[in-house]
């Protein structure tokens, strides 16, 4: 790729977002309460920030997220939401405004040239997902280095997103894929004791739910098709812990991580030309046949499989 950044692709209306971040190399991995810390603040940045947050899972070194926002809402905010908003994230801290929220609150009241600039820096920060990620992972950097009296880099510069079509059958793969997560990293016997996944606290080991899928507790939550995906990816732990011989992971999910753009043929196909002019789709083969979905290439002049 020779260094060169690809623009990120973002849309103007309302979307559904795969964020993930890494912690730098050298850096060692974040322990239970800091992941603790990390599992809460993206709450508070996501209220802060209007950024809806569908799914989540906080790992020893990196934070996965399905996100919806929509950009349209920038700007509809009241003085009063616009300062609740920054209280959520700040307490009663100085914030990056270089003043608490009490004190914005009273400039917010003046209503004059500096209360608008305020609110235009505010409006800057909302409904966006890389101010968002930008809020996130500022703040927990300042936290970290604090807790461990060091200064410098926290993060891999650049956070990955991927624009998904928001519907039901393309997000079931990313739901499999994050709750999938602490098991496949190793952190996690079963997904639904994993303190910092949005698949815990289910009641039932995960193994059990799999293998008896009509089971009512569950299937009110997951649909049969992400109960047939999360059986795909979590086949070789659950093979492991009944003792049986451990199948080879599938390799699809990988490829979840690595398109800007993932969904329906048509509808990447769609966005690719609108973000670089010429369709470059191709086909996620490795997935369920029945997935028919394709990603936009990373970037020209370079196959998309590896």
């Amino acid at each position: 790729m020779g260094g060169v950044r690809l623009a990120r692709y973002k849309v103007g209306e309302e979307g559904v977002y795969y964020l993930r971040s890494r912690v730098t190399d050298g850096v060692a991995g974040w322990t239970e309460g800091e992941r603790e810390y990390l599992w809460g603040l993206v709450e508070r940045a996501s209220g802060f920030s209007g950024v809806e947050v569908l799914e989540r899972v906080v790992l020893e070194r990196e934070v996965q997220l399905l996100v919806r926002v929509d950009p349209r809402r920038r700007g509809e905010e009241e003085d009063a939401e616009l300062v609740r908003r920054y209280r959520l994230l700040y307490g009663e801290a100085r914030g990056f405004l270089g003043m608490d929220a009490t004190r914005l609150e009273q400039r917010l009241a003046e209503g004059d040239e500096w209360a608008e600039n305020l609110r235009e820096r505010l409006g800057e920060r909302m409904h966006d997902i890389s101010a968002f990620m930008k809020t996130l992972k500022q703040r927990f950097t300042s936290w970290y280095n604090r807790r461990h009296e060091r200064q410098g880099v926290l993060w891999q510069n650049r956070f990955d997103s991927s624009l998904l079509q928001g519907e039901d059958g393309v997000l079931a793969f990313y739901r499999a894929f994050l709750w999938s997560a602490p098991v496949r990293a190793e952190e996690s016997e079963d997904p639904a004791d994993y303190r910092w996944c949005t698949a815990s606290g289910k009641g039932r080991k995960w193994w059990e739910v799999l293998l008896t899928p009509a089971e009512a507790e569950f299937a009110s939550r997951v649909d049969p098709f992400v109960q047939e995906l999360l059986l795909v990816l979590l086949r070789p732990y659950i093979s492991a812990h009944w003792n049986r011989p451990r199948p080879p992971p599938p390799r699809w999910p990988a490829h979840l991580c690595r398109g800007h753009i993932v969904g329906r043929p048509e509808f990447v196909r769609e966005h690719t030309r609108r973000w670089r002019g010429q369709d470059t789709s191709v086909p996620l083969r490795d997935l369920a046949e029945e997935a028919r979905l394709c990603a936009a290439r990373p970037c020209r002049n370079r196959p998309f499989f590896g």
